[in-house]
């Protein structure tokens, strides 16, 4: 190019067009050089950008993988926690079954032992009565029979005399 500008302006036309024709070539082979760089740079760019990714995709997928294990391990401690929780519930409910036929049986047998008490005190209070009638029907006889004693005794005096 710099030969084509060296040479006198009064050269063929031809050649000034072919100059022209060249400078254009030239730069077309620029930007064309230029676009195939910028094209590369991308492309590097994009294929680090990818490989970035896909190094991300794959720790996703080992935490996603991580993840169920440990959802797997949850929902099988929840699964045992309720199947425990039933069995608590229902041992609870057995307890709470028999713990009420005790208190009513013990009811039954405090009524029953109440009963049996009442029925004692009021044994207890006729024999009492009974023992009262009994010892002052005893002190009325005794005094009875000292009074007819005394009287046979005067009697028996009197008699004697």
């Amino acid at each position: 190019q710099e030969e084509l500008k060296a040479l006198p302006a009064a050269a063929s036309p031809e050649l000034a067009a072919l100059a022209g024709e060249n400078g254009a070539l030239a730069r077309r082979t620029r930007d064309g050089a230029l676009s195939v760089a910028r094209l590369r740079t991308e492309h590097t760019a994009l294929r680090w950008a990818l490989d970035v990714d896909r190094h991300f995709v794959q720790e996703l997928k080992e935490e996603r993988k991580t993840l169920l294990g440990r959802i797997g391990d949850l929902e099988r401690a929840e699964s045992s926690a309720l199947r425990s929780k039933e069995r608590s519930q229902s041992e609870l409910e057995v307890e709470r079954r028999r713990a009420r036929e005790r208190a009513l049986g013990h009811e039954v047998a405090l009524e029953a032992l109440v009963e049996r008490t009442d029925h004692a005190e009021r044994s207890v209070t006729a024999a009492e009565a009974t023992a009262a009638r009994a010892e002052l029907q005893d002190d009325r006889l005794q005094a009875e029979s000292a009074k007819r004693m005394s009287a046979c005794t005067a009697e028996l005096d009197e008699q004697r005399r």
